[in-house]
């Protein structure tokens, strides 16, 4: 009886939340496969994306009275979805938005290989990557609202945008979670100037509840930003989920592989008793000891017996843990499925 080995391996799903996106990185492998035909058997990256450092952040944007043009589909539907108000319609419109795909998306923007870039904004230009999987549902509208907000903050006096700085900057001290930071920072360590900027962007979409000055300042743009924070959850919300199983799959199964292996080491440690058992019996039957013989042979049959349900066991077993593995891999597959409509930064991750 050979032990149980796993040589098929599959990459663990993971992702790296950074400056605002799920960002796929180098992971530690998940367990592959068992087979088991005795003991011994051959084995078996999303939030908004802010547009990117180096993002004009200091003109302001020349006053104007003429009309707004209209806002075409499918940006009509958005400015609805988002709760825009008149003015949030206008600057919306005035920043000609348009969808795009990937390849187009790289002639806009200004991607990096170590970020997603899901939409971008210039003066006079709101660009957003064009998603369309309904499990990615609102990534499209958020991204537009991110973008939005900084052709807001273009529109800002100096004393205003100071002024919000101050309030941001306290917000943001007091709410951000670890992940947060960690975007915040990476945005400072690029390009310090854009800090206010996408903490603009990024608390009015993503945060809940903030602070009276913040939350009168954001009604100019959204009637319920509640509703614009409810759809920035929602986008990366499979995401979440599916991380979440596998990595839940991925503790189980490490832990259902110890069992199997420490008990693949007691069925061989019995193997190896029985077969030196018979080859004992055998002997005495050889000599004609049969009276010996016929005493032990109860015994080890039993032991025969007890051994071949243990071995039924640990096959059934194994087969609960391959299903077990089939399932995290599936689910790491819609991950990586979903990761690659929208990953315009690194190369995706090989399989093994």
């Amino acid at each position: 009886m050979g032990r149980v080995a796993a040589n098929a391996v599959s990459l663990r799903a993971c992702a790296v939340l950074l400056l605002g996106v799920l960002a796929l990185g180098a992971c530690a492998r998940a367990p592959g496969r068992i087979t088991a035909a005795g003991p011994g058997a051959a084995g078996a990256t999303t939030a908004t994306s802010p547009a990117p450092p180096g993002e004009d952040t200091t003109q302001v944007a020349t006053t104007t009275t003429a009309p707004p043009p209209p806002l075409a589909s499918p940006f009509d539907a958005i400015a609805a979805r988002l709760g825009l108000t008149p003015e949030g319609s206008a600057l919306l419109a005035r920043s000609s938005p348009k969808l795009v795909d990937r390849s187009q998306l790289g002639a806009t923007c200004t991607l990096d290989l170590q970020l997603n870039v899901l939409g971008c904004h210039s003066p006079g230009s709101i660009t957003v990557l064009g998603v369309t999987d309904p499990r990615l549902d609102g990534m499209v509208e958020t991204t537009t609202a991110h973008e939005l907000l900084h052709a807001a903050w273009a529109t800002l006096e100096p004393a205003e945008r100071d002024r919000l700085t101050e309030q941001l900057v306290a917000e943001f001290e007091i709410r951000a979670d670890p992940d947060l930071r960690a975007r915040v920072d990476a945005y400072r360590a690029q390009d310090p100037s854009v800090v206010p900027n996408e903490l603009h962007s990024i608390l009015g979409t993503e945060l809940s509840g903030l602070s009276p000055v913040l939350e009168e300042h954001y009604r100019r743009w959204f009637s319920d930003r509640a509703a614009v924070v409810a759809l920035a959850t929602s986008s990366i919300a499979t995401f979440d989920d599916l991380r979440r199983r596998v990595e839940e799959l991925d503790d189980r199964i490490e832990s259902e592989r110890r069992t199997l292996d420490a008990a693949e080491v007691r069925l061989n440690s019995r193997s190896t008793d029985l077969a030196r058992r018979e080859a004992d019996l055998e002997s005495l039957a050889d000599s004609g000891r049969i009276d010996e013989y016929n005493a032990a042979v109860g015994g080890f049959n039993a032991d025969v017996d007890a051994y071949n349900r243990a071995l039924r066991s640990h096959r059934e077993a194994v087969e609960a843990f391959n299903r077990r593995v089939d399932e995290r891999n599936e689910l790491a597959a819609a991950y990586s499925d979903l990761a690659a409509q929208i990953d315009t930064a690194a190369t995706p991750l090989p399989q093994r």
